[in-house]
């Protein structure tokens, strides 16, 4: 254990709460938790074993009632991560927010090499895999419409497709952003 009842030191103090996402910042050692039900992100250093909160109450940015997704721009130095009516988005180098992108109800995220945001929302409009601009718009990748179904993770593997963890439907699918299929 590394974070929680029986870590050593004071990351042994920290409880999470459904924790759904956790993901090393890209050329570091430092990982970040969505800690989900408690609304936190933690930040733990995994050369030296320290961990503190850093987005909730004690942390260094606010907390929301819920943070489900993680995900990192393509240089590694924003961390975006959902809420329940945006996408906040932290740069990690000036330890600031930038403008959060209004997108209610995300459920999961992914950035692609060209910084290409991908998302899909809780049920019930969790039904296609989008491309989120920086203002919130959407549009719906066509051959993923209604044949995904509340996908529990994203990720972009090497060729920049997506490849979705499909919990309620029981697989996972890639979607080859070229081709649309």
């Amino acid at each position: 254990t590394v974070i929680g009842p029986g870590a050593p030191g004071a990351p042994g103090n920290i409880v999470l709460n459904q924790p759904h996402d956790l993901l090393f910042q890209p050329g570091t050692r430092i990982l970040f938790v969505a800690d989900t039900m408690n609304g936190n992100v933690y930040r733990m250093d995994a050369a030296s074993g320290e961990a503190a909160m850093f987005v909730g109450s004690s942390g260094a940015f606010a907390g929301e009632t819920r943070i489900y997704c993680l995900a990192f721009s393509p240089s590694g130095t924003d961390l975006y991560f959902t809420t329940p009516n945006e996408v906040r988005v932290i740069d990690l180098m000036a330890m600031s927010e930038k403008p959060a992108v209004p997108y209610p109800a995300a459920r999961v995220i992914a950035i692609d090499s060209k910084g290409t945001l991908y998302a899909v929302k809780n049920r019930p409009n969790g039904d296609s895999l989008q491309v989120v601009d920086a203002q919130g718009g959407v549009t719906d990748m066509p051959a993923t419409l209604n044949v995904v179904s509340d996908p529990k993770h994203l990720a972009i593997d090497l060729d920049d497709n997506v490849i979705i963890a499909d919990t309620e439907l029981f697989l996972l699918r890639r979607y080859d952003v070229a081709n649309d299929t």
